[in-house]
């Protein structure tokens, strides 16, 4: 990619201008963690499959400069997380679904490929 194709962030990675590619090095992984039956327990457990992808993607030494952030919530609402995901500009973004992620991952997915193709 030449130079006037690409843009540099504040982070250190390019940003595609004009249609092309990135270098693929900003990286949203997405899930969702079910609430708990018991209104009165904190819910703070974590998505481990999620977290095992980002820690082998950040632990990889040909990665080093990947920007990789993880998207975790509780309830399921399509505009928020389409929100969240453009806002970080992701080159790849990567889903792990349940049962209960399924239908609001798949409608997130298709407005991502909408929106960032």
């Amino acid at each position: 990619m030449e130079h006037s194709d690409t843009e540099r962030l504040h982070d250190g990675s390019s940003r595609r201008v004009g249609g092309r590619r990135r270098d693929g090095r900003r990286v949203a992984l997405v899930c969702r963690t079910p609430g708990l039956d018991f209104p009165n327990v904190h819910d703070d457990l974590p998505s481990y499959g999620v977290r095992r992808i980002h820690a082998s993607i950040i632990s990889d030494p040909r990665l080093q400069d990947a920007v990789v952030q993880t998207f975790d919530t509780v309830k399921p609402d399509a505009d928020a997380i389409l929100e969240r995901i453009l806002a970080f500009d992701p080159d790849i973004v990567g889903f792990s679904v349940y049962v209960w992620s399924l239908p609001c991952f798949l409608d997130v997915a298709a407005r991502l490929r909408a929106e960032i193709p």
